[in-house]
This record gives structure tokens, C-alpha cells and sequence, in this order.
């Protein structure tokens, strides 16, 4: 689908996944980072509702998007030492 084709509506056109406005687009990577803090928090709601402790993640050091975007909706990020992988968590 093209952008052109909507002059109202705002779409998210997943083969591509550019949002698109008339005259207008977003990077990818905007576009991935949206989608990640959304599902991500939508992944708190659920485990909310279910009446779940925590959550646990695991990423690696070197992943300084994700830990941002964790610490954003909530998480605690903790890097033990002489490990190669973060731990992201949260208290439900």
C-alpha cells in the first residue's frame, strides 16, 4: 500500500513498516522502537491482569536501545559483573 492512496487515515504498512502520513514517513527505526515500547507495555498490562510477581528479560550489554526503552516503561536493569548479558526486571 502506498502512502499516497491515504490523505486521512494514518496507517503502519508492516512489509516496509513505515508509518505514513500524507507527505510524510518515518525511519524504521522509529518505527521499531514505537512498536517495541508498545508491545512492551501491553506485555505489562497482560501480566498485570494475570496477577503475575514479575517479569525477567535478559539482553546483552551491548543492546543500549532496548535497556533505554525497558527503563522508559518501567523495568530495573541490572548488569552483574563479568557477565555478557543485562537483567531487566520488574516487580508486578
Amino acid at each position: 500500500m502506498d502512502c499516497r492512496l491515504s490523505k486521512r487515515k494514518t496507517f503502519v504498512e508492516l512489509s516496509s513498516l513505515y508509518w505514513c502520513w500524507p507527505e510524510r514517513r518515518r525511519s524504521r527505526k522509529a518505527i521499531d522502537k514505537w512498536l517495541s515500547t508498545e508491545l512492551t507495555k501491553r506485555l505489562v498490562q497482560i501480566a498485570k491482569h494475570e496477577k503475575l510477581g514479575s517479569l525477567v528479560a535478559y539482553t546483552l550489554r551491548e543492546n543500549k536501545d532496548m535497556q533505554t526503552m525497558c527503563k522508559k516503561v518501567g523495568f530495573k536493569v541490572r548488569t552483574p559483573v563479568g557477565e555478557s548479558e543485562c537483567v531487566i526486571e520488574m516487580e508486578l
